[in-house]
């Protein structure tokens, strides 16, 4: 009231009207109007502020997408994208959140390759946790067509796309160590990221990259026990996808 352009304020309130509407929804109860408040008070703080823009962005898509306006979810998801600096865009959620509402709007190629950004550029659950946990041994197991290339030329090409600062001696940590994880990759973000990439895929008409993910999937590179494995999760007992999990998003929107 006394300050009503006052942002912390506005984006607090906004982020409980969210937290509301999201748990409302969760018990099938009317949310709408309370994703309609989130919006408002977003868009207030947006205006109101030149800090954290990334993250009103972001959440604001949320709501968007939360309700069926999925441009507009789109727009905001990207703007939050392009302000972000070495905070939201390394995060899998914010990637896998504009992948279903790119996939919403048929936009099933742009779908992929948003997810391909997340596997490439997410701390500590992308393809660092294949580089770092599995070594070579978990490298070769994920991504077998590059059975043909030697190690010495596959560790280089490695180092040089993902840590191009590091030295040369780097490459024989890479092809002679997976520590004790004994080439198993710990991750429990990036199994989720090529199933979603593989219904991109699936969903472009791109069916053989679309396999190629679920093999990943199903492979035995995940250092979990068998009862865990991530093909217990995202495949039934014949290998056929099961498309409850992980629960598609945006889920639809609340009824009037």
């Amino acid at each position: 009231v006394i300050d009503p352009k006052f942002a912390p304020a506005l984006s607090a309130r906004a982020n409980m009207y969210l937290t509301l509407a999201q748990g409302s929804y969760a018990d099938d109860k009317p949310s709408r109007k309370l994703f309609e408040l989130a919006i408002k008070d977003f868009t207030a703080a947006l205006a109101a502020s030149s800090k954290d823009k990334h993250a009103l962005y972001c959440d604001r898509a949320l709501a968007h997408a939360s309700i069926g306006m999925y441009q507009d979810a789109v727009l905001g998801y990207e703007q939050g994208m392009k302000y972000a600096k070495n905070g939201i865009e390394d995060s899998p959620f914010v990637y896998t959140q504009l992948a279903g509402v790119y996939s919403k709007i048929g936009r099933f190629n742009e779908a992929a390759d948003i997810i391909t950004q997340a596997i490439m550029n997410a701390s500590g659950s992308g393809m660092d946790a294949v580089i770092f946990h599995g070594g070579i041994k978990g490298f070769r197991t994920l991504y077998p067509e590059y059975s043909l290339l030697p190690d010495e030329i596959l560790a280089e090409a490695v180092r040089r796309r993902y840590f191009p600062n590091f030295p040369q001696k780097w490459n024989d940590e890479f092809i002679s160590g997976a520590g004790h994880t004994g080439g198993k990759i710990l991750s429990s973000i990036l199994p989720e990221l090529y199933i979603n990439r593989g219904d991109a895929y699936m969903k472009a008409g791109r069916r053989e990259q679309a396999l190629a993910d679920y093999r990943r999937v199903k492979s035995n590179a995940w250092g979990e026990e068998e009862r865990l494995m991530p093909r217990r999760f995202y495949f039934d007992e014949r290998g056929s996808r099961n498309h409850d999990v992980p629960e598609p998003f945006p889920p639809p929107p609340p009824k009037l």
